[in-house]
């Protein structure tokens, strides 16, 4: 057990997310100063990446016959979550920016259900960790949930500034 190298593999995926990050970012900036496409198409291509992306690298990562593929196929999967930062975590201040705050309150607090249930539902998964079939099926758990939620995203999902960011409009129709 060698802790300077493990240490080193363990930093390179959050490493890769954070260069990544930039990568989107500036290419979602480019995108959407110069228009090419819709927001929402943005935030939706971006976000089908980091999500859609990151399914297929744990699935991949199945099939993978050694370590170093399987490290690889892991540090991608988590660099392209990068690409939710110029999807949906940028999406609450499109739809409402008179309320992000309580919208991102709202979804954080429930995305870190996945922090808290996570470990749990791996542990229930995986009762022998020299089992590989039981480390498989934990993998396609994670990338079904990837799966689903982007797909929830890309179907209802919308950048448009909704009708009841502006409170004070909303409350003087009412009178």
């Amino acid at each position: 057990y060698d802790i300077k190298s493990n240490g080193l593999l363990s930093a390179l995926p959050p490493v890769c997310c954070l260069l990544m990050v930039l990568v989107f970012s500036y290419i979602a900036d480019f995108i959407n100063m110069k228009e090419i496409i819709s927001l929402t198409l943005s935030r939706k291509i971006s976000n089908s990446i980091a999500q859609w992306g990151s399914a297929i690298g744990l699935c991949m990562m199945t099939f993978v016959p050694n370590p170093t593929s399987a490290v690889i196929l892991l540090t991608v999967s988590i660099a392209l979550t990068a690409g939710s930062f110029t999807g949906s975590i940028a999406n609450p201040l499109d739809l409402s920016p008179n309320f992000t705050g309580l919208i991102m309150g709202i979804t954080f607090g429930l995305g870190t259900l996945s922090a808290i249930l996570g470990p749990s539902i791996t542990g229930f998964i995986v009762t022998d960790e020299t089992d590989r079939h039981q480390w498989l099926n934990a993998f396609y758990v994670a990338a079904i949930v990837y799966f689903v939620g982007n797909t929830a995203f890309v179907l209802f999902g919308s950048a448009e500034v909704q009708w009841w960011n502006d409170a004070e409009k909303v409350d003087d129709e009412n009178e």
